[in-house]
């Protein structure tokens, strides 16, 4: 029997000596070149044996008919089968990334599993409320997503496929209310756009408060406030080397000296504690992915690059030789994996100043690093 599923039948029944695949929109690409003709039966069994996902395995949605060689008329024209290709390659667009209809459907798949993912962190949350905060906004931005990626594509919603035993619509609401609160609360009157006068940033010289607010304008609303809260004084050094956010003192430092994107980078290491970024288990996930045999071997000491000698890590999915930065101190064995990527505190700061700056290189280099900040800033709304 081809392929295993209950839709085969064997080849010689009813005299057949050839096999039809059904031809459908949005085809795999494993699948596609072979959908919509009819084979011979030991052609037919090649073909499929060649094919790592045979015929009716995992999720395929064709039916394999048989039929008699030259007496079976094909189901479906040279016409038809084209049809479905060229719809299928001509795909669709998002936010300046082009998918094919078979990967759109793939993403929309993916939508529903995180969001599915998310609820069961936020069961796992409960009583921490930090924690629990920053779950409730992760999966209010993720609702975000899904539903913009499917009016984008064409597609229809179904939330079904995110529901949750333990999940309902009581705690639905209730963390659908929490994020609109946070929101309310932040960007009202007390953490409006003013805030940061309000921390003594008047004492910042005219041209480089206006290339600051400039530079902060592309951040959205609620993502600035979240850093903010995390605020208690602005201070500026002329002659720093470079700005700098110390979480325990809660300052923020602004220097003449600094590079394109330095403050929202330091604003990134505030949403990483307003958002506890680094206890999130998708985040630690997507920083791991492509570092998981990392050692002590592929450490650098880097003495020439910045102000001060820094060890770093050098890998191709690093958008910057900062982003590979390892604090030592945050390091318990040299030797493991996991414990010097506890070091690489400076991974999601700069992945948040490269997604404002130049996306681009963000989204080739670091692709999951990307969507998880594009899902953050869905619930901080655009400017």
């Amino acid at each position: 029997m081809p392929g295993g599923d209950r839709r085969f039948c064997k080849p010689l029944d009813a005299g057949a000596n050839g096999w039809e695949i059904s031809a459908h929109e949005a085809p795999a690409p494993d699948h596609a070149p072979y959908q919509g003709r009819q084979y011979p039966a030991d052609e037919y069994e090649r073909i499929n044996a060649s094919l790592e996902r045979k015929f009716g395995w995992w999720n395929c949605r064709h039916t394999v008919y048989p039929i008699r060689l030259g007496e079976s008329p094909p189901s479906y024209t040279e016409e038809q089968r084209q049809r479905y290709l060229d719809e299928n390659e001509a795909g669709v667009t998002y936010r300046g990334q082009h998918f094919t209809l078979y990967e759109a459907k793939g993403r929309k798949r993916q939508l529903e599993s995180l969001i599915s993912q998310k609820k069961y962190d936020i069961l796992a949350a409960e009583g921490d409320p930090e924690l629990l905060r920053m779950q409730q906004i992760r999966l209010q931005a993720m609702r975000a997503e899904y539903s913009a990626f499917c009016r984008a594509t064409g597609q229809t919603p179904e939330p079904w496929r995110t529901m949750v035993a333990t999940y309902g619509r009581s705690q639905a609401s209730r963390d659908a209310w929490a994020v609109r609160k946070l929101g309310r609360a932040l960007t009202g009157e007390q953490r409006g756009p003013d805030i940061l006068y309000q921390l003594n940033y008047k004492g910042v010289p005219q041209e480089l408060r206006q290339s600051i607010e400039q530079e902060l304008a592309v951040l959205p609303h609620t993502l600035r406030a979240l850093a903010e809260s995390r605020f208690d004084k602005v201070v500026y050094s002329p002659d720093a080397l470079g700005c700098s956010f110390d979480a325990k003192a809660r300052l923020l430092t602004v220097c003449d000296n600094r590079e394109a994107g330095s403050v929202i980078h330091e604003y990134g290491h505030a949403l990483e504690r307003a958002l506890s970024i680094y206890r999130d288990k998708r985040f630690l996930e997507i920083r791991r992915k492509g570092l998981e045999n990392i050692s002590s071997s592929d450490i650098l000491i880097d003495a020439g690059t910045f102000s001060r000698e820094v060890t770093r890590l050098e890998h191709p999915k690093l958008i910057s030789r900062y982003q590979g930065r390892i604090y030592l101190e945050a390091v318990a064995d040299y030797d493991h994996a996991a414990d010097l990527l506890n070091g690489m505190l400076e991974y999601f700061s700069e992945g948040f100043r490269c997604y404002f700056i130049n996306p681009k290189i963000l989204q080739t280099k670091d692709p999951e690093l990307f969507r998880y900040i594009e899902e953050l800033t869905e619930v901080g709304g655009h400017k």
